[in-house]
């Protein structure tokens, strides 16, 4: 009586940790999905972008995906199976200790899994996700509970694992066998299905035409010289970006920038260069889009000066298109720069200097509209969501492997 006590108090916790897993594993599976579509979404439980604290880059790393299923898709997989089980454990005593077993090997695979994630993360992501973690500490506590209830030596687990899986295979008089089985077919069809719907079938024809695209164009030659610079420092793929600080679009492409940084750390680096939708100072477009961003381009300039771009360009880009030439000063001092040499440099006219000296280049390479990128000298227009710029990543190294390998044939 106390056994079966102690059973059904873990068998009710086994649940609740179930439940809080599969809705974790649906947040990130969410998270993944809205991604793939060209959104960025998870609030503050994700972490800041660009920030070692980041589950959208983890999200959208290819270490992220297995068998062309995202990892939070298995999760939820597994997450089902281990609801059944634990329902089974509870409702059906004649199955309770055959569940708990079930229940116990499912965490234990879970659980070595997870350190495999982690060394994963720490050796080839950099990134760390917090969603991540919590459904880790649940699959432990998962493992904990069963062992609990289960109450059996491993040796006798071991002896009693034949007898458990036969009780699962589904056959005439197992009910709870077809149960089982069949609830998690469902799960597996139904997942599978929505996936490919909603991503697959998109990202096919995406690949096959950016592929074409990036085997007809030739690449452009762009001077990156001292302009800002993030990322690898020896990258696979340079990313150089033409961008306009008061620019709506660029705004959203700039949280872009530092999931996929983030995702391709390591292989990627990404250079910005100022073009001002403004006459102003930019001899590649006609007429004031945004009248004030050559004031805050040429800040940013003189920003750089004392090594302080990158952050000055992420306050900027929190308020996007709402950002106001007035709290250029503000900002100065916030990030503890020397405003006399800030001062300086724009009454010199240096700052100036560099804006349009980026601006010409965009002219010269046909560049008229923010966000531009040049993914190895490839032109990319527009906002690149984690699809679009994978494809572009792959076709642009397939042709450099071609053209290798060309080149050594004919020497």
């Amino acid at each position: 009586m106390q056994k079966n006590a102690r059973q059904l108090v873990f068998s009710s916790v086994n649940l609740f940790l179930s439940v809080m897993g599969m809705a974790l594993a649906v947040k990130l599976t969410m998270i993944h999905m809205a991604l793939m579509r060209g959104e960025v979404t998870g609030g503050a439980a994700c972490g800041a972008a660009g920030g070692l604290l980041d589950c959208r880059a983890v999200a959208v790393s290819h270490w992220a995906v297995f068998l062309g299923f995202p990892l939070a898709v298995w999760g939820i997989l597994g997450y089902v199976a281990a609801l059944l089980l634990s329902i089974i454990s509870l409702q059906f005593k004649a199955c309770r200790e055959h569940a708990l077993l079930a229940l116990t090997v499912l965490a234990t695979f879970c659980v070595a899994v997870d350190f495999y994630l982690l060394f994963i993360l720490w050796h080839e992501v950099h990134r760390w996700c917090v969603l991540c973690f919590v459904t880790y500490a649940v699959n432990l506590a998962l493992l904990v509970s069963t062992a609990s209830a289960l109450g059996k030596s491993p040796q006798e687990c071991l002896k009693l694992l034949p007898e458990t899986l036969g009780a699962f295979i589904p056959g005439p008089e197992k009910p709870v066998a077809w149960f089982f089985f069949g609830v998690m077919l469902v799960s597996v069809l139904g997942l599978g299905t929505l996936h490919l719907l909603f991503s697959q079938f998109n990202q096919r024809e995406l690949r096959k035409q950016i592929t074409a695209f990036v085997e007809k164009t030739p690449p452009v030659e762009v001077n990156i010289g001292d302009s800002p610079t993030k990322g690898a420092k020896d990258p696979a793929l340079r990313v150089v970006e033409f961008s306009d600080f008061l620019c709506p679009a660029c705004q959203k492409a700039t949280r872009f920038n530092e999931v996929l940084l983030g995702a391709y750390s390591g292989s990627v680096s990404l250079t910005f260069k100022h073009f001002p939708l403004s006459a102003d100072c930019n001899p590649g477009v006609q007429g004031n889009v945004h009248p004030q961003s050559c004031q805050v381009s040429e800040a940013a300039a003189c920003v750089g000066e004392q090594g302080k771009f990158w952050e000055f360009h992420d306050r900027v880009y929190q308020k996007g298109p709402d950002y106001q030439t007035v709290d250029i000063l503000r900002d100065v001092g916030i990030l503890g720069l020397d405003p006399q040499k800030f001062e300086s440099c724009l009454e010199s006219g240096r700052g100036k200097d560099r804006v349009r000296g980026d601006a010409e280049e965009g002219k010269r390479l046909g560049i008229h509209q923010t966000p531009t990128y040049l993914l190895n000298g490839i032109y990319v227009e527009g906002t690149m969501t984690p699809p679009v710029f994978e494809a572009f990543f792959q076709a642009i190294q397939d042709k450099d492997r071609k053209n290798r390998k060309s080149q050594s044939q004919k020497t």
